[in-house]
């Protein structure tokens, strides 16, 4: 039977690596100036947008894609202001 000191034997030894440079410069931070707040919605929207392009208008279907709830779904076609495709209904 093994015990812990044979397994810690049989392994090989630690690579040797070499520390990473300590960064002497930070990055910039965004300013107000630099940083456009309607950008991530607008990215959101696109998203949202292409996703129901997908599915068609199935909102169901569309949120599975996006990874979120339906709910979710419908909360952010609200936020966004995206109108809402309208349930097919078909015609017998």
């Amino acid at each position: 039977m093994l015990n812990e000191r044979d397994v810690l034997a049989a392994m090989p030894p630690p690579i040797d690596t070499p520390t990473p440079p300590v960064l002497t410069e930070s990055a910039p931070a965004a300013s107000a100036s630099t940083w456009d707040p309607a950008f991530l919605t607008n990215a959101q929207r696109a998203q949202v947008e292409h996703a129901l392009r997908e599915s068609h208008g199935n909102k169901a279907a569309a949120a599975r894609l996006l990874g979120i709830s339906r709910r979710s779904m419908y909360r952010w076609l609200d936020r966004l202001d995206l109108p809402q495709p309208a349930a097919r209904t078909e015609e017998r």
